[in-house]
């Protein structure tokens, strides 16, 4: 949860602890999650991926749904097929299910590529002016008389970063390239 006051309540309830507020962005999301949470409750039952079934999953969910369909062709027009185990309505069910889900699917495999890149794309331009201005502190701090040498330190921590350690070549062996003749 955010940490973000609001100004409002600060004054309003003096010397008490204030509340978080909850953002805007933490409001949408959480209207975005409740019609996902719905959206999941109407296609119940959802399976989750097992390691006891997912070999059999994965093998048997490879083959193509023409073949399905030649199948269940065949089981209609062959009395002799009728009396196998193949259900005709669960394998038309099935195929009704694929048609109708696959471009929610793919929406949704699209909307997962987009958040995931504006999510990334809005870090990394607070990021570039971060870093930006983690410099020009750096900078700032060379100065004797600047105010600026802790946060620059609690910066260059909170950041993580190592100093780059060269990289060694591994020299290639004398003898790398010439055909060694065979005896």
């Amino acid at each position: 949860m955010s940490t973000v006051l609001n100004q409002a309540q600060t004054t309003a309830t003096e010397g008490t602890t204030p509340s978080p507020t909850v953002t805007r962005y933490q409001q949408l999301a959480s209207e975005v999650s409740a019609s996902i949470a719905k959206a999941l409750s109407q296609i119940a039952p959802l399976e989750a991926p097992h390691p006891s079934t997912r070999d059999f999953v994965r093998a048997n969910s490879a083959v193509g749904t023409k073949f399905i369909a030649a199948v269940i062709a065949a089981v209609e027009e062959s009395p002799e097929l009728q009396g196998t185990k193949f259900d005709v309505a669960e394998a038309r069910d099935m195929l009704q299910f694929l048609e109708a889900f696959q471009p929610v699917l793919n929406q949704i495999a699209v909307l997962t590529r987009k958040l995931k890149f504006t999510m990334a794309g809005r870090k990394a331009n607070v990021v570039e002016e971060a870093l930006n201005v983690y410099s020009l502190a750096k900078r700032y701090s060379r100065n004797p008389n600047s105010t600026v040498l802790p946060s620059v330190e609690i910066m260059r921590r909170e950041l993580g970063r190592t100093f780059p350690h060269p990289r060694v070549k591994n020299p290639a062996p004398p003898d790398a390239g010439k055909e060694v003749p065979q005896a």
